[in-house]
């Protein structure tokens, strides 16, 4: 038995350190494309993109962990997890381009609009102060994450092997 909540252990566990190298690529072309579209680079915009960054890795990985409690009651949760997850592409694109439903989802349901796309548009100047709501999501879906894991936890029944 481990002195820790066994999700964070879990967590603690993984040994994903590519995503550091992948944040350091990340931060490195949103600075080369704000040099080249001639935006100012201010230290507040350092900041914000650092944050907004974090925050969104941080809602990806609530997301994540709230699909990954489908494996306690599924054989193959992997096609599920990533039939989700893949949804992610859609913000990748303008939301504008979608339909409603699309947009509902991609806003409120898998909120993925905020990881990327609320604050790509204010790093250039098209501001939508919807960015904003990211950390409040970040914390509320990991909220939501720990609440389920828990639930899931104390009624899972192993196989036995």
């Amino acid at each position: 038995m481990r002195p820790v909540h066994p999700l964070l252990s879990i967590i603690g566990e993984s040994k994903a350190f590519t995503a550091i190298a992948y944040f350091g690529l990340g931060l490195f072309i949103t600075i080369k494309m704000l040099i080249e579209l001639a935006i100012p680079i201010t230290f507040i915009l350092i900041l914000k993109i650092v944050f907004f960054s974090i925050v969104g890795a941080l809602i990806l990985g609530a997301i994540q962990t709230i699909l990954s409690i489908t494996s306690f009651w599924t054989y193959k949760s992997n096609e599920i997890i990533w039939t989700f997850i893949r949804m992610h592409s859609f913000a990748k694109y303008p939301i504008d381009i979608y339909n409603g439903f699309i947009k509902f989802l991609i806003t409120f349901i898998l909120p993925f609009v905020f990881v990327a796309y609320y604050p790509t548009m204010d790093y250039l100047g098209m501001g939508n102060h919807l960015m904003y709501l990211s950390p409040i999501i970040a914390i509320v879906l990991w909220v939501i994450a720990i609440k389920v894991w828990d639930l899931a936890l104390k009624k899972y029944r192993s196989t036995g092997n």
